[in-house]
């Protein structure tokens, strides 16, 4: 089975552009088999979700109850669900669904879990053990937050790869 997990922010809502193409990708990706995991609730994690859905693919939402505590349950595009004890944990499972990690627009819930997996595969390569992720990152909104911290903290950025769009996205993670 085809998997991705999909890294965003929880704070965009329909119709805003972030949405509207969060919804896309998840379209694209049912569409070509993939079943994706999310954060499960609401933003681009919803998003991901309905598109997804559409297809029949599994959906799975990594919910955190105990952490927070003003949502009841994942979203309702979800259709399975992995509850979490603690963030910690949430991003773990999370990087372990897939092998393939998409980073959308986000906040610093978002870019925790982008330096969790970008963590995980530098001490990978720092042990020459070999890589199982692809990161890819929304290049207009990650590029430039991305180099600033690269410069700044000499981090290797060969892990990281872009992505302009949804289409260009699919077309990456299907060659």
């Amino acid at each position: 089975m085809k998997k991705v997990t999909v890294f965003g922010s929880s704070k965009c809502e329909p119709g805003d552009n972030d949405y509207n193409s969060a919804y896309r990708m998840g379209q694209l990706l049912g569409e070509s088999g993939f079943s994706v995991a999310t954060g499960g609730y609401q933003g681009s994690m919803e998003a991901v979700s309905k598109g997804a859905s559409e297809y029949g693919v599994e959906v799975t939402g990594c919910t955190t109850p105990n952490l927070f505590l003003d949502r009841e349950g994942g979203n309702q595009y979800i259709n399975n669900e992995i509850k979490s004890t603690n963030l910690s944990n949430r991003i773990g499972d999370l990087v372990g669904y897939s092998n393939i990690i998409i980073v959308l627009p986000g906040t610093i819930g978002t870019l925790t879990e982008l330096l969790v997996a970008w963590n995980q595969e530098f001490i990978k390569e720092c042990n020459e053990i070999e890589s199982t992720h692809t990161i890819y990152l929304h290049e207009e909104f990650w590029k430039p937050i991305i180099e600033e911290m690269s410069d700044d903290l000499s981090l290797p950025t060969s892990h990281l790869n872009y992505f302009s769009d949804e289409n260009d996205l699919v077309d990456k993670i299907e060659n």
